[in-house]
């Protein structure tokens, strides 16, 4: 929605002649996509640390999420995966092709990675 919110209300000017849009998207890219479901856990860490008001440096992976999480920062975690760009390097091409589908063409994608 940001992007056609954007697009429909861009105005041209000396610095910028057209939209550019720049997405910043959650990115891990492993071997394999266990091996980037694996080191996204530090991910969704991270991202309830903020949510708590307590950030705290990038934890190690883990296999107990849903033990250290409450319920519902668990299901935050795995919504936020949704839209993140995690797995294999041919899994990270289809998720950016269906990125571009959805939200229509953008110049730049920028990503950003927690990875312990």
């Amino acid at each position: 929605e940001a992007i056609e919110v954007y697009k429909a209300l861009f105005e041209p000017s000396d610095v910028l002649d057209e939209t550019y849009v720049i997405v910043c998207l959650n990115t891990i890219v492993a071997e394999s996509d266990g091996e980037a479901e694996d080191l996204a856990s530090s991910m969704a860490q991270v991202m309830v640390s903020i949510t708590r008001g307590r950030m705290q440096p990038v934890q190690p992976p883990t296999h107990e999420l849903q033990n250290i999480l409450t319920p519902r920062e668990y299901a935050m975690a795995m919504e936020r995966q949704k839209i993140s760009l995690i797995g294999s390097e041919n899994t990270i091409q289809q998720k950016i092709q269906d990125f571009m589908e959805t939200y229509g063409e953008v110049n730049e994608i920028m990503a950003i990675s927690y990875i312990y």
